[in-house]
């Protein structure tokens, strides 16, 4: 099996027992009875809302009667989940955290920005003029501050690396055009637009204005691809509240990668697109 991080990992391993479980035929009430767990138990470690002790771990695979070999695959995927990654101590939200680990996990990843520079490509000045107007909540200084580190530090473990995963990003005109931060932010923004793309596994492209209604002008979103070819693509919505929202529907997801097909297919890529953030950053 491929090497995976940790929201993969905690992912991989509740999709096996739910489809041991399923496969020796068994309800989870018939299962929360035989071990004898609250009924909400294992319903919350198949949802992913608990984690999953390794001795809770083993007395499931030995109900299920799985095989020694998946059993011991199953024991080294929690362990590794139980090492504490670097967005573990962030000043912020579950939602947040799990999103990171699940794009740190990610191979390949598509985005569409309707109304922002996306967070990977953001700099430090745009951001820091930006984060604090998306929030409905007013925040202190120290938790700005926070939330700039955090995302500069995915820039980090992301963007700079040559083997990063391969990422398609798709930036609305109207996310250009509005000024955040003053003219000199902006300017400084559009040139390392300019400056982003590595031809073999960044992308960057615009969708003009001109091409008219689509889809993403209800909501910016991200699909990412992981290497265990046993995890399906994961959809990824956010809101003003700070909440994101994780969707595995396949049908949902690839209806989501169709629109994204059809916005890409309207949009400036390669020299088309980096001209014209260069008109747009003079």
């Amino acid at each position: 099996m491929p090497p995976q991080g940790r929201e993969t990992s905690l992912k991989h391993v509740r999709t096996s027992l739910r489809r041991l479980r399923e496969e020796c035929g068994l309800q989870q009430a018939e299962v929360a009875r035989e071990l004898d767990w609250s009924a909400s138990k294992l319903v919350r470690i198949e949802n992913g809302s608990v984690g999953v002790s390794v001795v809770d771990l083993r007395a499931l695979t030995a109900l299920y009667r799985a095989p020694d070999t998946q059993v011991d695959e199953l024991v080294e995927l929690v362990r590794q989940t139980k090492k504490r990654p670097w967005w573990s101590t962030a000043t912020i939200n579950s939602a947040y955290k799990k999103f990171i680990g699940f794009e740190a996990d990610a191979s390949q990843m598509w985005q569409y920005h309707l109304s922002i520079v996306p967070g990977l490509l953001q700099t430090d000045a745009y951001m820091r003029a930006l984060i604090p107007e998306l929030r409905l909540e007013s925040a202190g200084q120290p938790e700005l501050n926070s939330l700039a580190k955090v995302r500069l530090r995915r820039q980090a473990e992301i963007i700079q690396p040559p083997d990063g995963p391969e990422i398609t990003m798709l930036i609305d005109e109207m996310a250009l055009r509005r000024p955040v931060g003053g003219p000199q932010v902006m300017r400084e923004q559009l040139q390392h637009l300019t400056k982003a793309g590595h031809p073999d596994r960044l992308h960057v492209a615009v969708l003009p204005l001109s091409a008219g209604p689509h889809v993403g002008m209800q909501g910016g979103f991200t699909i990412m691809r992981f290497p265990d070819e046993g995890i399906g693509d994961l959809l990824v919505q956010e809101n003003a509240t700070g909440n994101i929202l994780l969707q595995d529907q396949p049908e949902l997801v690839q209806r989501y990668h169709d629109a994204f097909d059809g916005m890409l297919g309207r949009s400036l890529q390669g020299e088309q697109a980096r001209d014209y953030l260069e008109r747009l950053a003079p």
